[in-house]
């Protein structure tokens, strides 16, 4: 995957190794030491994102400056899309079969388990009554 556009990574290049040169060469420039290895840090992560046409910055940013790429990215999402879209339809007929054969197991639990105790109760408020009417 790619983020970085091929203008962008050429001048990363040139910029990354112009700091090299500048941080490696004491006699131009007076620079602390310090001040030289964070040239040399910087100027190898523009050097190296140059030639990977990958920086992790942009990634987090989501910014993609490389025009080839985005055509590429889009076909792939859309072949993704419809092959997901093609197991997602498959999918939730199993599981709603399944969750239907589930629900059909609780409701006749529970209609079962309501209906035993309420006839019992029937039962004995019929024999109530008619021992009260007697």
């Amino acid at each position: 995957m790619h983020n970085v556009g091929l203008l962008e990574r050429v001048i990363r290049v040139i910029l990354g190794l112009i700091a090299i040169i500048i941080a490696l060469n004491p006699t131009s420039f007076s620079l602390p030491d310090w001040g030289a290895a964070v040239l040399i840090v910087v100027g190898a992560g523009l050097v190296i994102t140059g030639l990977i046409a990958y920086c992790p910055i942009f990634a987090l940013l989501n910014i993609n400056t490389c025009e080839e790429c985005k055509y590429e990215e889009e076909s792939a999402q859309s072949s993704a899309m419809t092959y997901t879209i093609g197991k997602v339809a498959k999918k939730p007929a199993r599981k709603k079969a399944a969750a239907k054969k589930a629900t059909t197991k609780r409701k006749s639990a529970k209609k079962t388990t309501r209906k035993k105790p309420a006839k019992r109760k029937t039962a004995k408020k019929t024999a109530k009554k008619t021992t009260r009417k007697k």
